[in-house]
């Protein structure tokens, strides 16, 4: 939702087709940005801990929340290593920015797949319901 707001506030700064999102760091109100993504890394790390607890035994079972976890850590190193601006008004990555992008985007493409396999059952014995296997194959399927 931050992202959605920011995008509405700054058009004159920003264009969704033109940048990534990153590039919303970049200048004053870079700040938000920043905020977005430790807020939404520490909220996905929170997930996929709830997500492990709530998962029964299943052989490899791990992997799918452990690459969730991974995801967050991803987020919050991209708010942590923000995108800069030259003078000229070239956007760069002055440090880890990109490695963060990577790690987030290896893992969020991979941990639902993994998950939808081993999501069988709960901790309780009680089946997936369908939505949640439905959720699972959606997310997996998105570029």
């Amino acid at each position: 939702m931050a992202f959605l707001a920011q995008d509405a506030l700054r058009r004159d700064e920003f264009s969704p087709v033109a940048e990534p999102v990153s590039a919303l760091e970049v200048g004053p109100n870079g700040w938000v940005q920043q905020v977005n993504f430790l807020v939404f890394g520490l909220l996905t790390m929170a997930h996929a801990i709830g997500l492990h607890r709530g998962m029964g035994p299943a052989r490899g079972g791990w992997v799918g929340p452990a690459l969730l976890f991974i995801t967050g850590i991803g987020l919050l190193a991209a708010g942590t290593f923000p995108l800069r601006q030259d003078a000229a008004g070239i956007t760069y990555d002055p440090s880890g920015h990109t490695v963060a992008g990577m790690i987030f985007f290896l893992g969020s493409r991979r941990h639902s797949s993994c998950c939808h396999g081993a999501c069988g059952t709960t901790r309780r014995g009680e089946a997936w319901r369908p939505t949640r296997s439905a959720q699972a194959w959606s997310f997996s399927l998105s570029p």
